[in-house]
């Protein structure tokens, strides 16, 4: 399975790169991701890269990639300032945004509900009973 992660900021390249380098630094996710250029819009002269993709797998190796990606991907927003939100995508096409407004104040047991919420939404982690 591969997720998406797509960056909205008004500095995108270097918020990608911030990004990128956030997510290899996690041993888990380290050699699964990828930068992509975007579909470049109908009138626009190319395309812009905004785009990570991150191969997680299947089986165990997926739920320990995706809490990784999932955890790695609000604490990254959360030391980010201004105007920066990422759009994660699954391969059946669904999607979440997060944005740094939404996250940068919140308290840890915050980051973890909500990075709990995102592995889940992702697939990693069964609804609890």
């Amino acid at each position: 399975m591969d997720i998406t992660v797509r960056v909205d900021a008004p500095a995108i390249p270097q918020e990608l790169t911030s990004l990128w380098q956030w997510l290899v630094a996690e041993d888990e996710l380290r050699g699964r991701i990828q930068v992509v250029d975007s579909v470049p819009e109908p009138g626009t002269l190319g395309a812009i890269t905004d785009t990570l993709i991150v191969a997680v797998g299947t089986g165990g190796a997926a739920t320990v990639a995706v809490r990784a990606l999932s955890s790695a991907l609000i604490v990254w927003l959360q030391h980010r300032s201004g105007d920066v939100s990422v759009k994660v995508a699954r391969s059946d096409g669904s999607t979440l945004e997060y944005s740094a407004t939404n996250v940068h104040a919140m308290s840890l047991p915050q980051i973890e509900a909500a990075a709990t919420d995102l592995a889940r939404a992702l697939g990693s982690i069964d609804e609890p009973e």
